[in-house]
């Protein structure tokens, strides 16, 4: 049992607590810290005992632990707009590590974060516009890198820039943000480039991908490291608003444990390799063939154990980097005498394989690429340290906020309060969170987007892989997700459910869902739908509820067009189709798992309602 599990038993079979007295909340202040690619499991607090993490691990002996928080996105700038805003990437629109933009000459080019407004919508409420019309002082300091944020002056048709409600913006990191980006520290962009062996130092990585050579940082003081960068000016920017007896809400974005794994040598010194300890499932597609439904360059090609020991060492010694800018933050608080007026958050944007199934990166909807710390700590408002294994969403993040510092929540948030869940329930509650991933690099479209959507409940989780084979994993007796339930039929009307409700309400412009018609006459009701030419059938679906967990199969068929006798009215409708599978992948399950082409539509109609005559 892992270390968190036995926690979590211990604290359940005790009295449930949630808050101290409540103290009055008009002058706490919030400390948002988050990471860059943090696999969970390697913290001590969610049950490693090989990684040094001593300062998140402080956290969460005076918060709270998640153990089931999930990012919106396995990539950075979706993931992080996701946060930002309080909506999935397929409704704020900023779905794309680069995004596509149209230029003067009207052609499409693809784009870093910071040179046009491209990307999330701007009709909007961002982090900092919510906590600045709620009278914080704002600041975002480091690694943001959402799309649509603009330095003033970058873009004349933007002249004021776009800084999303903050009064501070510094310290960027994969965002063009002139004078405020790590590499104009000191004016010397050379920090920059040793730091993310870029550019001159390119050839540093070279046939050291995942730094199994074990090599240290080109950069040779601390000082000059992102994280403890983004770290100092933090603490200074708190000390300025604790003189000025201002409240605020700080952003603190690391880099670390993101490649190139490379550190200071004095946290390479910390382990091992014969420390590590291989995942169980390293070998999955070595042994069993590559994944169609994960990109190419993610199935790592690492073989040789030591050499992978040696890169895991490389990447824990990111993580204790990155642990140390934590606590650096941390104790300012502390020295300024605001920690009992301060809440804390630590999570990071999304996870890292570490080699589990033979994977590096993040890119796909596998558990470690998907499920990622999360911890709230304030001593002032927790009684103690406590356990959540509700399932939770980087959506949640504002509205939980919110209802701990008693704001009005903002109308477009699409999570839920977290405050309930470790408040006063004991058992999870009953809830579904989506995740999404859009990119390229995939053998089986190449060069082409392929939209990805995850559904996670309490029991499953259903992965839907645009032209692709479904993933359905039963996530309590499978924890390493080596068995898709897919294959075969024994679980095919479960997986159809699950893909309608995973398909439904999906609005994404490179793939709309495919269209569909509805009229009644006396008690017939005629349903018709587009034509795809790389579906097999298709299922028609009703629900009298309205509700598309209430929705049952009524008919397959192979035409465009149903005729229900159903009678009544206000009942919903949708179409799905099953996609015809013509091509094998490579695993050993020698099946078709791959459409001819790719569909150019969603397999899913709108919903589509009777009316009352």
């Amino acid at each position: 049992m892992k270390r968190y599990d036995v926690l979590a038993a211990s604290l359940l079979s005790s009295s449930f607590y949630g808050f101290a007295q409540e103290p009055d909340l008009k002058d706490f202040n919030v400390v948002f810290i988050i990471s860059d690619q943090h696999k969970k499991a390697v913290t001590g607090c969610y049950g490693d005992h090989i990684v040094k993490t001593p300062n998140i691990d402080a956290l969460a002996k005076t918060g709270i632990l998640f153990t089931r928080m999930y990012t919106a996105s396995p990539l950075s700038a979706p993931s992080r707009a996701s946060l930002i805003t309080g909506t999935l990437p397929s409704t704020n629109g900023d779905i794309f590590h680069q995004m596509p933009v149209v230029n003067k000459n009207g052609e499409t080019i693809l784009t870093e974060a910071g040179k046009f407004r491209t990307g999330y919508d701007e009709k909007l409420i961002t982090w900092g516009e919510f906590f600045k019309k709620n009278n914080f002082s704002t600041a975002a300091i480091g690694k943001m890198h959402v799309h649509g944020e603009l330095q003033k002056g970058v873009n004349p048709d933007y002249p004021n820039g776009n800084l999303m409600g903050f009064d501070l913006s510094d310290m960027r990191f994969y965002t063009y943000f002139p004078g405020g980006h790590y590499r104009d520290y000191k004016n010397n962009p050379e920090y920059y480039e040793r730091y993310r062996e870029i550019g001159p130092f390119k050839e540093k990585q070279n046939d050291n991908q995942y730094n199994q050579q074990m090599k240290p940082t080109l950069l040779e003081k601390q000082e000059d490291v992102f994280d403890f960068i983004v770290a100092d000016k933090s603490d200074r920017y708190m000390e300025e608003m604790v003189k000025n007896k201002k409240q605020f809400v700080i952003h603190v974005g690391l880099e670390k444990p993101h490649k190139p794994w490379t550190t200071l040598p004095k946290y390479m010194s910390m382990y091992k390799p014969e420390e590590m300890v291989l995942p169980r499932t390293w070998r999955d597609w070595h042994d069993n063939g590559r994944y169609p439904y994960v990109k190419a360059g993610t199935q790592a090609k690492l073989t040789d154990t030591m050499d992978i020991k040696r890169s895991m060492v490389s990447y824990y010694a990111c993580v204790s980097e990155m642990d140390d800018a934590v606590g650096k933050v941390v104790q300012k608080v502390k020295d300024l005498g605001i920690y009992d007026k301060t809440i804390f958050v630590y999570t990071t944007d999304h996870g890292e394989h570490l080699f589990e199934h033979g994977f590096h990166e993040k890119h796909n909807m596998f558990e470690d690429a998907v499920n990622i710390p999360f911890i709230i700590s304030c001593p002032a408002l927790i009684s103690k340290q406590m356990v959540c294994n509700s399932l939770a969403s980087l959506i949640d993040v504002l509205p939980t906020l919110a209802e701990l510092l008693n704001l009005k929540p903002e109308p477009q948030w699409k999570g839920r309060s977290l405050v309930s869940q470790f408040r006063t329930r004991t058992t999870p509650w009953d809830r579904q969170v989506f995740s999404e991933f859009y990119e390229s690099g995939y053998d089986a479209f190449p060069n082409k987007d392929i939209p990805m959507r995850m559904l996670l409940d309490n029991k499953y989780k259903y992965v839907y892989t645009h032209g692709m084979l479904d993933q359905l994993f039963d996530i309590k007796a499978d924890k390493d997700e080596m068995n898709n339930l897919v294959p075969g039929n024994q679980y095919i009307e479960l997986v159809k459910k699950y893909r309608l409700m995973t398909l439904n309400n999906w609005r994404i412009n490179i793939f709309p869902q495919m269209s569909g018609k509805i009229s009644s006459q006396k008690s017939n009701t005629t349903l018709s739908w587009e034509k795809l030419e790389e579906a097999e059938n298709y299922n028609v679906w009703r629900s009298k509820t309205g509700k598309v967990e209430d929705a049952e199969i009524i008919a397959e068929v192979a035409e465009t067009e149903y005729v229900d006798s159903n009678q009544g009215t206000d009942v919903c409708y949708w179409v799905t189709a099953n996609w015809k599978y013509t091509r094998n992948g490579e695993r050993k399950v020698n099946i078709p798992m791959i459409t001819s082409i790719l569909p150019q539509k969603l397999p899913v109609t709108p919903m589509l309602k009777t009316i009352a005559n």
